[in-house]
């Protein structure tokens, strides 16, 4: 798929991202460590690029899904959010989508940094991969990535 060096721990020739809040509070961003024991769906160490990479084989060739099984993701909603329950029925047709994150709280169950990561589906062949390094106050990022593909149309 042109993504050999996917695994569950850091690339030790590259710089480690770091996850924050916003506001930062004086925190130093946390780094997500090793993975390898307990990564399944997440702890994967891709870039967005990587993960449009792979979503692409998911979507578009038989290298990952049968077109039986991706039928059966697609209609049921496996592993998507159901689109009713997200508000992603929007004006294009229903929008097939799977977001994520990650926090560190702390003593106090505060969350003190941490990351998240969408993808959509959209009609006309459209797929998004958007992985944001901090927590902040950008609301519903389904939301503000959806609106911004019905307005692209417009």
């Amino acid at each position: 798929m042109g993504i050999p060096e996917a695994r569950c721990e850091f690339f030790s020739n590259t710089i480690e991202t770091r996850f924050y809040n916003v506001p930062d509070n004086g925190i130093v961003g946390k780094l997500a460590g090793d993975w390898t024991k307990t990564g399944g769906g997440g702890g994967w160490y891709l870039s967005a690029i990587e993960l449009a990479q792979f979503l692409a084989h998911v979507r578009y060739n038989d290298k990952i899904l049968t077109p039986a099984t991706r039928k059966l993701m697609d209609e049921n909603y496996l592993g998507w959010m159901d689109p009713a329950a997200w508000d992603l029925n929007r004006e294009y047709g229903a929008y097939l989508g799977h977001r994520g994150d990650l926090n560190w709280r702390d003593a106090n169950k505060v969350r003190i940094a941490g990351m998240t990561s969408l993808i959509l589906n959209y009609p006309y062949g459209v797929q998004v991969s958007l992985l944001v390094n901090s927590l902040g106050t950008y609301g519903s990022t389904h939301d503000v990535v959806a609106k911004a593909f019905d307005a692209a149309w417009k």
